[in-house]
Parts: C-alpha cells; structure tokens; sequence
C-alpha cells in the first residue's frame, strides 16, 4: 500500500489529506482544515498534520499541493500569504521521497472531463465542442484563471496569472469605483483581482460605505477589513442592500 499526502494551499485556508493507493484506487484516510494565516511556515503545518494521526499510519513517501500562485522551477512565492515554498526544502523538512507543486487553478483542468451532468449547468442552448479550449474560474482570496488545450493524449493544463490583467469599467459605477479604488489604494492601475475576490469584495465594500448615503452610519463600517468579505458575505444572505449592491 502507498500512502500519499496532498494538500490545498489558499490565502483563506490550507486542506492537507492523507490518501492511500490500493490496487489501482485511491482511498482518502484522513484530512484537516487549517486557517492559513494561522501559521508562519508551511513545513511546520505539514509536520503538525502528520503527528496528529494515529501511531500506526504511514508516513506518505510522495506529496503534491496545489498553491494560488505561479509555480516556476519547482518553487513559488503564494500571492496572499508570505511563503515560499520549494519542492526540494519541503522534501527534506518534511521526511518526503517526492514533492510537487502545482497550480491550484490548473491542476482543476484535469477535473473538468470527470464532471457529471448534476454538476454542470449550460450557459448556452448549444452543444459543447469537446475539442474546444477550456477555461475555468474562480473568485477565493483571490482570482484564480486557468486554461485547458485538448491534445490527442488529453487536456494540457496552463496556469494563467490573467486575474491580474486590468479592471475593464463597463458603465459609470464601475468607472467611479475604479477611480475610488486606485486613488484610495495609491495605484496606477487597478487588476481585475482587486475587484473581483474575496478580498476584492471587501474592497467594493469599502468604496461602498464611503461613497452611498447608506453607508453612513452602517454596521459594517466598523468591521476589521480582515473580516469585511465574509461579513459582507453574511449580512447579503440576511438581506442588507448595501451588502447585496457590493455582490
């Protein structure tokens, strides 16, 4: 039996999994939800998952995990948290054979095929073409983009940093945000992830209760900006319309 360690590395939060390989088929053991910001270095968060099973569970020989950000020569600094991580170090510090970093958005690609039809829906009444490229996307912390090519041999994954192209106003509101925004955050320019994440929600917020007469005096003004996206999150699904309007 070959015990394997995978692991899910956001801005928000890290999921680590053990998963044990048996004639062919992989069997999930055990997993963790962790806070990401809880921790300094993602070696200690890894040895902290492993001695907490039990005394008998192997020791995986083989890792891969899946990180928000651009992985280049086996090593990538996360967009939103302050690790850098190496395939080699962690390796080493961890007690493993093997590990691989890869992209969180464009290892989903090789998913995408596996989907059933209750976890679809259309956005057009017409076929798919399953030569066409693929793409998939994703507001967490940040804004994950990523695009699959059909080849004879199967979808080949491309990790794509296009969250950090330029936010695009497509009528005045936006363009006032726009303006708010980078003026208030002393930018240049302003990239699509400012606007549209988790983060990016906060930010909308923020330009929200500044600007809009509703914003005076409304209780989320005094919410820790750490906080604001899943407050926003909160107050819209109990109705708020400032927070519904920033969705």
């Amino acid at each position: 039996m070959t015990t394997l360690l995978a692991g899910d590395i956001g801005g928000t939060k890290t999921l680590l999994a053990l998963y044990s390989l048996e004639q062919g088929e992989l069997r999930q053991r055990r997993s963790e939800r962790y806070s990401s910001a809880a921790w300094t270095e993602f070696s200690a968060l890894v040895n902290h998952f492993l001695a907490q099973g039990p005394a008998d569970e192997p020791h995986p020989g083989s890792a891969c995990f899946a990180v928000a950000g651009p992985v280049r020569g086996g090593r990538v600094q996360l967009t939103n948290l302050p690790w850098l991580l190496e395939e080699g170090a962690l390796a080493q510090t961890c007690g493993l054979a093997r590990v691989e970093l890869v992209n969180d958005f464009a290892v989903l690609i090789y998913g995408l095929p596996h989907l059933s039809d209750t976890q679809q829906a259309p956005l057009r009444p017409r076929p798919g073409d399953p030569q066409a490229p693929v793409a998939i996307l994703g507001a967490g912390t940040g804004l994950g983009v990523a695009f699959g090519i059909p080849t004879p041999q199967g979808l080949v994954a491309m990790a794509s940093e296009a969250s950090h192209a330029e936010f695009a106003p497509r009528n005045a509101e936006e363009w006032a945000l726009k303006t708010w925004l980078q003026a208030d955050l002393g930018l240049e320019r302003l990239s699509i992830e400012r606007v549209v994440s988790g983060t990016g929600l906060g930010e909308v917020m923020r330009w929200l209760l500044a600007t809009d007469p509703a914003g005076s005096g409304h209780p989320l003004a005094a919410t820790d900006p750490l906080e604001t996206p899943a407050a926003v999150a909160a107050a819209a699904a109990a109705g708020d319309g400032l927070a519904l309007r920033a969705q």
